[in-house]
């Protein structure tokens, strides 16, 4: 986790390696709640205090002014609070957001305030397709949806051979950001059916909800239908 904080902070240092600048302000956006979650400020803050310290020590800059700031996990709060910062003075660079929900808002309006957003979130298909068209300050350092499925399809589906997939997902708030599991499923529902046009794939998503037999599901579909290559 510390790794990765550090890794993105020096990334979002990179941006300001051509200029002079003395000092630099940093807005870290992060929810506060739940603490779980990977990315929570709980377990940011620690990490950037330490990116911090490497900063200093290396005498890269001589000043970084850093703010918290809780996004909630929302995609109303998370650009609001992103006004307030702008509104109240200089601001040059954001960490964060990394929930897919409150990084596409604030990601959006940065280019017009000319400010670079680096994240290790920006997991969506989307921030791919519309990179330079709508999000063209933002900078990604950690993995996509897109890498992920594409291993997944590249390295076990088509090495093994299998072409019929069952796959159960939910929207249940257990991921690294509320909404992870179901982009997640959307993002893998999408990449297969792309190929299935060469590779044949019989796919079946099945979202989960309270209502559903979970016994016929998995022994009538996933053990019957989909047991097999």
């Amino acid at each position: 986790m510390s790794c990765i904080w550090k890794t993105t902070l020096a990334v979002a240092l990179c941006c300001f390696f051509c200029c002079s600048m003395a000092a630099i302000t940093v807005t870290v956006m992060a929810p506060a709640s739940p603490k779980s979650r990977l990315f929570s400020l709980t377990k940011v803050i620690p990490a950037v205090h330490r990116g911090i310290e490497e900063v200093k020590r290396r005498e890269i800059l001589s000043h970084i002014n850093v703010t918290f700031v809780d996004t909630e996990e929302s995609a109303i709060i998370a650009p609001v609070e992103a006004f307030k910062i702008i509104r109240e003075g200089r601001q040059n660079v954001f960490l964060g957001p990394v929930g897919d929900y409150a990084l596409s808002p604030v990601g959006r309006y940065a280019p017009f305030w000319n400010i670079p957003i680096v994240t290790p979130g920006g997991f969506s298909h989307d921030f791919k397709v519309f990179r330079k068209s709508e999000y063209p300050t933002l900078i990604r350092t950690g993995p996509s949806f897109d890498s992920v499925t594409a291993f997944i399809d590249h390295e076990i589906l088509q090495q093994y051979g299998w072409r019929k997939i069952s796959l159960l997902y939910d929207k249940d708030d257990r991921g690294l950001f509320k909404g992870f599991d179901y982009l997640m499923g959307s993002a893998f529902v999408v990449q297969l059916r792309e190929n299935s046009i060469d590779l044949h794939y019989e796919i079946k998503p099945s979202l989960l909800h309270q209502t559903m037999n979970y016994t016929k599901t998995l022994v009538e579909d996933v053990g019957g239908k989909f047991g097999g290559k």
